[in-house]
């Protein structure tokens, strides 16, 4: 008799924990989360976005928290295999439900597959985001070692107001080069 009350006030407090967790969960200001589209239609590039993706950044000097919204900013290839290959591509991307007060954080594929058909040269990488800010990442070349590397470039942009925006994208290995032009459109 005295097991089942003890159980019974044990089953209590955790319901009674339960709901007074499910109280104070947040509830989004937006019901809409930010969405960011392909203009060429092509919805295979689209990386799922967290809604709740937040960070502490610096705006206007004072530490604040900002919603970051990761926007899919191209690739940059250097291929070493048939000779000194360099390839770039950024997509142009349109913004539905802006948040003004959002930061947009630009992420650039980067492979560099060194085959030692180019020995001694330096493997640049660079992004350009619409405000100028720059992210690069340099690779020297080394004789006989494999220095095939691959990661991301990334910058952050907190768009003003609504309209056109375009960030850069290149690489450069020896006399190959490339680069591409990425559009982020709001309305």
């Amino acid at each position: 008799m005295k097991q089942n009350k003890i159980f019974r006030m044990c089953a209590a407090a955790v319901i009674g924990l339960l709901l007074a967790c499910m109280a104070v969960v947040p509830v989004s200001a937006e019901n809409d989360p930010t969405r960011v589209i392909p203009v060429d239609g092509n919805l295979t590039r689209i990386a799922p976005v967290d809604p709740d993706l937040t960070t502490i950044m610096s705006v206007d000097g004072n530490l604040t928290w900002v919603h970051v919204i990761p926007v899919d900013g191209g690739s940059l290839v250097i291929d070493e295999g048939g000779g000194t290959d360099c390839t770039a591509y950024a997509g142009s991307w349109f913004v539905e439900n802006h948040v003004p007060g959002s930061v947009y954080r630009f992420v650039v594929e980067c492979e560099y597959a060194d085959a030692n058909r180019a020995i001694g040269e330096m493997a640049e990488f660079r992004l350009e985001g619409p405000d100028g800010a720059v992210d690069t990442w340099s690779i020297n070349d080394t004789p006989f070692f494999n220095d095939d590397w691959t990661g991301t470039l990334s910058v952050d942009f907190m768009p003003e107001r609504p309209g056109a925006y375009h960030w850069e994208i290149a690489c450069d290995k020896g006399g190959e080069s490339a680069s591409s032009r990425g559009d982020l459109i709001f309305r």
